[in-house]
């Protein structure tokens, strides 16, 4: 009766706004919202595009070819402390007007319903792509805008795990895939067919990227992380899984400047919040990354990052840096932030750039931000004691204007006949070249192939003529000359992509493409990044191990020490399952150099463990959650795949101590969570994040909890041993002292005090 009533009042609720957008003025959605306790920096502002009652829990949104805005609402997020509405379709994809041409949307019309926790779209083909898990579907847009008959894309797009770390972005990338936060899976639209394809999983929550194809994520407590290379070249080779220069802390400063104490989970850990103010001091809940590609702001803010805090109420702005082989970042302000609130209810939970050029906020704004799996109870009785519990049925979306600003109308993106999309690809808005891209690949006219290459050799834009390039690529109308062209044109700009583009087709290789890698892998003036990408072609030149190996050694000849590692990487991505000849090659190339080798030797066997782990996976016939699915959904984007750790997230669990003979101890850090430091084999590891304990998550049975840790430890420890769920139904019953997370120290005291008690 209680799913029943309340899916009848959703029904009420959908219609009754859209009548009242036939019956009332449009002013009616139009509510005044007060943003006094907001401080921005000199020179911005925010403008309300759209608010309750027009939307509810908004959580993504784009811009169709017709300007008009489509908006994610997850409605079941959270609207108490059960979580109880998860499992009720009310959730919508609707798209918003302005009707009345005054800058503020007031007019909503809901294209699907019934949907259950939606969270991510993407406008594509004619049609919009949406995740409602597990599921990823498209549906087209008939001409009257009512939904057409949906397609499963993928019945595996999100799979296991809760609302807070399944997958999420559906980004267009300047290779014509869409690449997705916390997930293992890229896709495409090719030849009438969907096509999916394994990728390194990386970040959380929002996903974006830089003009030149770097892509950028973050997790709760590491706001900016990124890669040194373009996806889809390590990618190639699973068993690296997690290499050097992919998904590293791009931004390592986690400080957050809020303006008054927010309510954050485990605020009672020492070191958690200020002890002056009780200010948070570090991120807990980043999320919606975004690089500002656009001009709308002048130089100000052109390739800046922006990174939301929902948790406490505020947007950062950081600086990105390309080094010699790295990408770097610092925060703008040192003791402040681009965009805070003292309104606690202001939940910005992404970030995205309009065809006007404006960046836009879209504000969940609910109280109870934390999920019901890590949500403790001393959060909880803060949330009470706040009222959060209380902030529900609200939504905002807001534009950050510039005082010098000027804009494009969002109503009108531009000329879409061919020609105009091919112009397009010279705009200086980063938003425009991909709609131009992506439009010209979807409309498939072979007559822009020509305009498109003319754009190309005419323009003296390098980021036009990426675009031109891709945009060839996505028609089939790239060819072995565009390469060369490319290449001759300004071969230290265009080699990442060249190389990416032979890995992506390698029938494109012709006697003079090798000609060209065989001297530039030859040249000691070449870019040190570039020399790395070249490896990446030694499977490509020849069919010869020893050819292979030797190409590899020459360039690593020309390296520096710190340099070869990416190198090797590089090296093995296209030789997946195979990588033992390679590796046997470089040990023999430093055989006189002993830390090398051990080096060689760590990643063999970390290689063994993954191709261990997939065929795990690959075997894995259970119908229930079972252990490889709970470790994939909640401790791998940590501690990764291989239980080898992430440098600067988590430390190993391979051949943990931990694990190893250690039952209680490994029992009490799940259940309750662990804080650094902490010392693995020998190596102190110390993050600004707390491992969350599933005590008080009521989402994992204890044979479930159990099979998880039996999994770890006979995926990751020396001696394989099972765990009962009787045995974790009594380590429930011992609690950690003022219910705090454990220390080592403490966990220490905690085990002695169970063992003297025997």
């Amino acid at each position: 009766m209680k799913f029943a009533a309340k899916l009848v009042m959703c029904i009420l609720l959908s219609s009754s706004i859209i009548s009242c957008n036939q019956k009332n003025p449009f002013t009616d959605f139009e509510r005044s919202i007060d943003l006094s306790n907001f401080q921005l920096k000199d020179g911005y502002s925010l403008d309300v595009i759209a608010s309750e009652p027009l939307i509810e829990a908004p959580v993504d949104l784009i811009f169709d070819p017709f300007g008009k805005m489509w908006v994610v609402e997850m409605k079941g997020y959270m609207t108490d402390f059960t979580g109880s509405e998860e499992e009720i379709p009310n959730g919508q994809i609707s798209y918003l007007e302005d009707k009345d041409g005054n800058g503020r949307m007031d007019h909503k019309t809901v294209f699907l319903d019934s949907l259950v926790l939606p969270r991510a779209i993407k406008y594509i083909n004619g049609g919009i792509l949406y995740a409602t898990p597990p599921n990823l579907w498209w549906v087209p847009v008939e001409e009257n805008n009512t939904p057409g008959k949906k397609i499963l894309v993928d019945d595996a797009y999100a799979v296991g795990g809760n609302v807070e770390h399944q997958p999420n972005g559906l980004m267009y990338h300047l290779d014509n895939w869409l690449y997705n936060a916390k997930s293992n899976a890229r896709y495409r639209f090719k030849d009438g067919k969907w096509k999916k394809e394994f990728i390194f999983l990386r970040g959380q929550w929002g996903i974006t990227q830089d003009s030149f194809g770097h892509i950028f994520t973050n997790s709760n407590s590491s706001q900016f992380k990124g890669d040194y290379f373009l996806p889809g070249i390590l990618d190639k080779n699973q068993n690296l899984s997690y290499p050097s220069g992919v998904n590293v802390n791009v931004v390592k400063d986690q400080r957050v400047y809020p303006l008054h104490p927010t309510a954050v989970n485990r605020g009672y850990i020492e070191g958690m919040l200020d002890s002056t103010n009780n200010h948070l001091l570090n991120f807990t809940s980043a999320c919606g990354p975004l690089v500002y590609e656009g001009n709308n702001y002048g130089k100000d803010l052109k390739y800046h990052s922006f990174v939301c805090g929902p948790e406490v109420n505020l947007i950062k702005q950081n600086e990105i840096y390309n080094k010699e082989i790295a990408i770097t970042g610092k925060q703008v302000y040192e003791d402040s932030e681009f965009i805070a609130s003292s309104d606690e209810g202001f939940r910005p939970v992404n970030l995205k750039v309009g065809p006007d050029g404006f960046m836009y906020i879209i504000d969940m704004h609910r109280g109870l931000l934390q999920h019901k799996t890590y949500l403790t109870s001393y959060l909880r009785n803060l949330y009470h004691q706040k009222g959060l519990d209380t902030v529900v049925n609200f939504g905002r979306i807001f534009k950050i204007n510039h005082t010098n600003s000027s804009s494009l109308s969002i109503s009108n993106p531009g000329n879409t006949s061919v020609s105009g999309l091919v112009q397009m690809l010279s705009s200086p808005s980063g938003w425009h070249r991909r709609y131009a891209q992506q439009l010209l690949i979807e409309k498939n006219d072979t007559s822009s192939i020509q305009l498109v290459r003319d754009l190309s050799e005419s323009s003296n834009s390098n980021l036009t003529k990426l675009h031109a390039f891709w945009t060839l690529e996505g028609l089939d109308g790239i060819t072995s000359l565009d390469i060369l062209y490319l290449w001759n044109n300004d071969e230290e700009y265009f080699i990442p992509h060249i190389i990416k583009m032979l890995i992506e087709h390698p029938e494109l290789i012709n006697s003079e493409i090798k000609k060209k890698i065989n001297n530039y892998k030859n040249n000691q003036q070449a870019s040190p990044k570039n020399l790395i990408y070249l490896t990446a072609l030694n499977g490509l030149i020849s069919n010869k191990q020893d050819d292979q190996i030797q190409f590899t050694t020459q360039i690593l000849d020309l390296l520096k020490p710190d340099h070869q590692k990416f190198a090797v990487f590089m090296a093995l991505s296209n030789h997946r399952d195979n990588e033992a000849f390679m590796l046997n090659g470089l040990k023999e190339y430093w055989s006189s150099m002993k830390e090398s080798k051990e080096e060689l030797t760590g990643l063999e066997e970390r290689i063994e463990s993954n191709i261990d782990y997939f065929n795990r996976v690959k075997n894995n016939s259970s119908k229930s959650t079972s252990g490889i699915e709970i470790f994939e959904a909640n401790c791998s984007t940590c501690h990764g795949r291989d239980g080898k750790g992430i440098e600067h997230v988590a430390p190993p669990l391979y051949h943990s101590e931990y694990i190893e003979g250690r039952d209680s101890a490994f029992a009490l850090i799940v259940l309750h969570g662990l804080k650094g430091p902490v010392i693995v084999d020998g190596k102190e590891y110390e993050f600004h994040a707390v491992m969350p304990g599933l005590s008080e998550n009521k989402e994992y049975t204890d044979r479930e909890i159990a099979s998880v840790m039996s999994y770890i430890k006979n995926a990751f420890g020396r001696k394989p041993k099972g765990i009962s769920s009787q045995f974790i139904e009594e380590m429930r019953k011992i609690q950690p002292d003022s219910n705090d997370v454990y220390t080592v120290k403490t966990l220490e005291q905690k085990l002695k005090s169970i063992r003297d008690s025997k």
